[in-house]
């Protein structure tokens, strides 16, 4: 099971800010064929991680480890 994640804005790769959001994280390694499990275990691990203004390039290089 999944822990809340904090509220973070995140930095695209076009520099743009926006709003992390876990559901489009979950939605997309669900896609790529990522079990529910292992997506669980990513976003358990990313809130330890994340912090504001954090690149998605970053956010997605935590989801691969």
């Amino acid at each position: 099971q999944t822990c809340a994640l904090p509220i973070f804005n995140i930095r695209k790769s076009s520099g743009e800010e926006e709003r992390f959001s876990s559901e489009k994280l979950k939605h997309s390694l669900l896609k790529s064929g990522a079990s529910e499990a292992v997506v669980n275990q990513v976003l358990n691990r990313l809130k330890e991680k994340i912090v504001e203004g954090m690149p998605t390039s970053r956010i997605y290089r935590i989801a691969l480890e």
